[in-house]
């Protein structure tokens, strides 16, 4: 994780994003873990109310991965 940085939802989008181009998938939980321009997944669950949420508050149409 490196530097301190405060997150906001733009933030974690353009990392969704990039992960997304990168993976053509969108990070699971266990994934945030071992991204480097990503927060935790234990920050997110704190600070946005999980990934789920997370998906959801930025217009996501796949929002919980664990299902289908």
């Amino acid at each position: 994780m490196g530097k301190y940085k405060l997150w906001k939802l733009e933030n974690l989008k353009e990392g969704i994003d990039r992960f997304y181009q990168e993976n053509n998938r969108f990070p699971t939980v266990s994934d945030l873990d071992t991204i480097d321009y990503l927060p935790s997944s234990r920050w997110i669950q704190v600070k946005f109310g999980g990934m789920v949420k997370v998906r959801k508050d930025l217009g996501y149409t796949d929002t919980h991965l664990g299902i289908g």
